[in-house]
């Protein structure tokens, strides 16, 4: 099957400051386009050869001559390009030909493009060619266009993402010549040729070709965030001169423009004229959650004769709290099954580490009065949704207006654990026809599916299979299960200042044992003894990899006069009010201290009465520590 990838990346096209000779972007070209995909008017004075002839696949039927012109669906619909196909039926190889007009060419010159095969499994290659005569090719005809052409640039396998080519032409210098471009791969997808330029060459310039693209999530929760990307570009020497120690200098900003990374790498040789050089810089992770974006600037040791080409920037990206996410927000179409025998569709998700799925978000373009809606979650042991692990609550849309909901899950603490992998997160076709919206952004071959009963390929496909390029407003909410592992402690004072029979005992709430313990005395139980008055600290392990530390301090029975405080915390769990009861408080009071899951300190006071009232904490769970003299007493609070 024939599957299109989508990535994140922004590559702009740079006009050099030199003279161009020849110049054609695919834009603004004169002519109906009401016709849809297959119409559009292709430049005029270009010559096309469909000389293979073959029956295009009805999935790619919108290219119906050698090359087509129309928008870029995949990576940006407002621009338009050049499209050509392999995929036949009968499979056959491709013979697809398009020529410019006649291009004058000076002295020290060349020619650029960029290129793009959309499917990582089907890659199309082809050929860049050079004549001084015009092509006689035409439908099912050769002509000349072999016998009296020299290759310039051939590939069996442009890039999946847009790349930009750069070829010298000053053998050609003075002469009038067409330049070619064909299709000959075998039984692959499409390619898109786009920003073709002739222009006389500069002494000295340096120029971004391609960045990295980001993750293919367009917001990924904090917790998985870790080493996001890691920003890389090619450099090309466009220049004629050997260029030395060409440098890649990166920036990251956030969403106040302020930059939070900056790092450089150089290329510690020369780069001759056409060389092009990869460079990447250290990894990036945000350290906290908002909006980035990357820039990429050029530079070298000698004076940069064109400036314009030398920058470049990723699109932003969003490291959000908890909302997994493939979609930009941007509706560009609507979904459904429709078969009337129900059915699922969504995407999948990838868990780098256990995580508590806690809700759904997604947006319908329309609604079903009273009818029923949910999703569910599904594992991909076998590559593809395979068993239900969890579904949300069932919910009836309100009105047949277009709404976005979010839907707990259903299961007794309104989330589920889900362990490392892949999970697909799709919406349940009951009888009436979905409408799920979709986006352009991002789209990621084999990362969409859809099935029902009467499916005519008969089991999970991918959307791209039915020629849906685009990814579902569906949203997959997660919640860290370390958020609500907490430790409680006790100590048994010793008897006297030398009298090592003190004991402490550490019991964890709310994570996955089986559990760890790492005490700083070597010890490896929960509970340790024979212990001299001193402060203990331990450090507690879940079985999922949540860790927690605590302290705790063994008092000299004798110096603390045979008493201890006593604590006590109702109601627990609250609303975010509640009482902190505290009795035998000395005469310099308690220092009463509240910590969030983070360490971070929210609430702190100091307690000259027994009795105090605590209000406005929000959901979530807290370690509230009250210390007097030499005592530490721990208690874990939990908002609900």
């Amino acid at each position: 099957m024939k599957k299109l990838l989508f990535l994140l990346l922004l590559t702009p096209f740079f006009t050099s400051q030199a003279q161009v000779i020849f110049e054609e972007d695919f834009d603004n070209i004169p002519g109906s386009t009401a016709g849809g995909a297959g119409t559009y008017a292709f430049p005029s004075g270009w010559t096309l050869a469909n000389v293979d002839n073959l029956t295009t696949s009805t999935s790619v039927a919108y290219i119906n001559d050698a090359w087509e012109r129309r928008e870029d669906f995949i990576t940006g619909v407002g621009d338009s390009c050049a499209f050509s196909t392999s995929w036949y039926v009968p499979a056959g190889t491709a013979n697809d030909w398009m020529w410019t007009p006649a291009i004058a060419l000076p002295a020290s010159s060349k020619l650029s493009w960029r290129g793009f095969a959309p499917d990582p499994s089907f890659l199309d290659g082809y050929e860049v060619r050079i004549m001084t005569t015009p092509p006689t090719g035409s439908t099912g005809n050769i002509g000349n266009m072999i016998t009296s052409s020299t290759v310039l640039f051939s590939t069996t396998a442009e890039a999946n993402s847009w790349t930009t080519h750069e070829v010298n032409l000053s053998a050609y210098s003075g002469q009038t010549v067409y330049i070619g471009f064909r299709n000959n791969s075998t039984d692959k997808f499409v390619l898109l040729i786009d920003d073709i330029v002739v222009s006389q060459v500069v002494s000295n310039d340096i120029s971004i070709t391609s960045i990295n693209t980001i993750p293919e999530y367009t917001q990924i929760p904090f917790m998985f965030s870790q080493n996001v990307t890691t920003p890389g570009a090619t450099l090309l020497n466009s220049g004629l001169n050997v260029l030395t120690s060409p440098k890649l200098n990166v920036e990251i900003e956030d969403e106040f423009g302020m930059v939070i990374y900056s790092d450089s790498v150089s290329y510690m040789d020369s780069l001759w004229s056409t060389q092009s050089i990869y460079l990447s810089t250290q990894s990036f992770s945000p350290a906290s959650e908002g909006t980035y974006i990357i820039h990429y600037r050029a530079s070298m040791n000698e004076t940069d004769n064109d400036n314009s080409n030398d920058t470049m920037s990723s699109v932003s990206f969003n490291i959000s709290d908890t909302v997994y996410a493939r979609d930009n927000g941007v509706i560009t179409q609507t979904l459904g099954i429709g078969a009337g025998n129900g059915g699922y569709m969504g995407q999948d998700f990838y868990i780098k580490s256990p995580v508590y799925a806690s809700s759904i978000s997604l947006q319908y373009s329309k609604g079903y009065t009273g009818e029923p809606f949910a999703a569910v979650i599904w594992n991909m042991n076998t590559g593809i949704p395979d068993t239900i692990v969890a579904s949300t609550d069932t919910l009836y849309y309100p009105n047949d207006s277009a709404m976005f909901y979010t839907i707990n899950m259903n299961t007794p603490n309104g989330a589920i654990l889900l362990d490392t992998g892949y999970y697909a997160v799709t919406v349940i076709e009951f009888d009436s026809t979905l409408s799920v919206a979709l986006s352009g952004d991002i789209f990621t071959s084999g990362h969409t599916w859809v099935n029902w009963p009467t499916n005519p390929l008969g089991t999970w496909a991918n959307n791209e299979d039915f020629g849906f390029s685009s990814s579902y407003v569906l949203r997959l909410n997660i919640a860290d299960p370390c958020i609500s592992f907490v430790l409680d402690s006790m100590a048994t004072p010793a008897t006297c200042a030398t009298c090592a029979d003190g004991s402490a005992t550490i019991t964890p709430t709310g994570g996955f044992p089986p559990y760890s313990y790492i005490w700083d005395t070597g010890d490896t139980t929960a509970s340790i003894f024979y212990l001299l008055p001193g402060t203990y600290n331990v450090t507690v392990t879940d079985s999922l990899g949540c860790m927690q530390t605590a302290s705790v301090t063994i008092l000299n029975s004798v110096d603390i006069e045979n008493h201890l405080l006593s604590v006590s915390v109702f109601p627990n769990p609250s609303n975010g009010d509640f009482t902190v009861h505290c009795t035998d408080i000395s005469s310099s009071g308690a220092l009463l201290e509240i910590y969030d899951v983070s360490g971070k300190l929210v609430h702190s006071e100091l307690m000259l009465k027994e009795e105090i009232m605590i209000k406005g904490l929000a959901s979530g769970v807290y370690n509230m520590q009250i210390k007097s003299d030499n005592e530490i007493i721990t208690r874990k609070i939990l908002i609900q």
